[in-house]
């Protein structure tokens, strides 16, 4: 080839440019924290990206998300640390305990919590004006569990004595099993506490429970029982036990559920999220309360426990399981 015909060919040919100069910088989504306690139930991690989506954040659309997971209490401190060296814009927190072992490492790292008494848990100053680096969303009502033990004792009139399984590594269990103390003295119920150590085996620990002698057992929130709920269940059926817990969402197969709706409440939290990440902070937005209550009753469960649900309660149920 010629070499003029060569330069004229040449100068036919595209010119590629080096690849860094058309390169576009990632964007850069603000960072969320998701910080779980042990056996978190599915349908309540849906309901907290479902919240979030609510207010436009899809995790990696507008947002990046990290998920951080306790397999025991005892993981706290160590996952509390991660947290805290991802960086996150905002920490979102179920049941408060993760929420305090952030705190203690990174005292202004905003976050937002779904949790029974934030307050008493030492999260927050108070409901109205939390003052610190937490708000979000309160689980606790003070009247539910007077109107738990009221459900009760319509359903079983002759109960006299009440087991209530106890976590007592859970911060959230003693003041809950006071709770349920000062209530049952007002229907002259002997609440017979059971200790429950996780790790432990399951099965071994509730015949503790059986050798109470109770006709019953409370189930309080916690980090530990939804994830034996099943086992709880068929325990319940075999000795006649009927199961009572403080949540629709853990209580298919036990008798009752009735209290705050979880799912529900976690749906309010992205606004919070929202709020943070447009400039306001933690302590000026005020901590909800709970205002969404659901009774579940399994019809199936009550058969093979030879009772009767009267007609009064099964009308004020929400869900009834056949």
């Amino acid at each position: 080839m010629r070499r003029r015909d060569f330069l004229a060919f040449a100068a036919a040919l595209p010119i590629a440019a080096p690849a860094a100069v058309f390169a576009q910088p990632a964007p850069k989504f603000p960072r969320i924290a998701l910080f779980w306690q042990p056996s978190i139930l599915p349908e309540w991690v849906q309901a907290y990206r479902d919240t979030l989506a609510d207010y436009g954040y899809v995790d990696g659309k507008t947002i990046s998300t990290e998920t951080f997971a306790a397999q025991t209490i005892e993981d706290y401190p160590m996952l509390a640390a991660k947290v805290v060296a991802s960086k996150p814009d905002v920490v979102m927190n179920h049941q408060g305990s993760g929420a305090l072992a952030v705190t203690r490492i990174a005292p202004t790292l905003p976050i937002v919590v779904v949790a029974v008494d934030p307050v008493a848990q030492g999260l927050a100053n108070s409901l109205v004006h939390p003052g610190r680096n937490v708000t979000g969303i309160d689980l606790y009502s003070g009247d539910l569990v007077g109107k738990q033990l009221t459900i009760l004792r319509d359903i079983l009139p002759a109960l006299k004595r009440l087991a209530a399984l106890n976590e007592p590594a859970n911060s959230l269990n003693p003041p809950a099993i006071e709770r349920l103390r000062a209530a049952a003295e007002a229907f002259e119920i002997e609440v017979r506490v059971v200790d429950f150590v996780a790790g432990r085996d399951f099965i071994a620990q509730f015949d503790q429970v059986v050798a109470s002698q109770s006709e019953a057992i409370y189930v309080p929130a916690s980090t530990y029982f939804p994830a034996n709920r099943d086992l709880l269940a068929d325990l319940q059926i075999k000795h006649r036990l009927p199961l009572i817990w403080p949540s629709s969402a853990t209580a298919p197969r036990s008798l009752i559920g009735y209290g705050v709706s979880t799912v529900s409440e976690i749906r309010k939290a992205g606004a919070y999220v929202d709020a943070i990440l447009k400039g306001r902070s933690p302590a000026d937005l005020p901590i909800q309360q709970p205002t969404y209550f659901e009774l579940a009753i399994n019809l199936t469960t009550a058969r093979a426990l030879g009772i009767t649900i009267p007609p009064t309660i099964l009308a004020q149920a929400t869900i009834v399981y056949e």
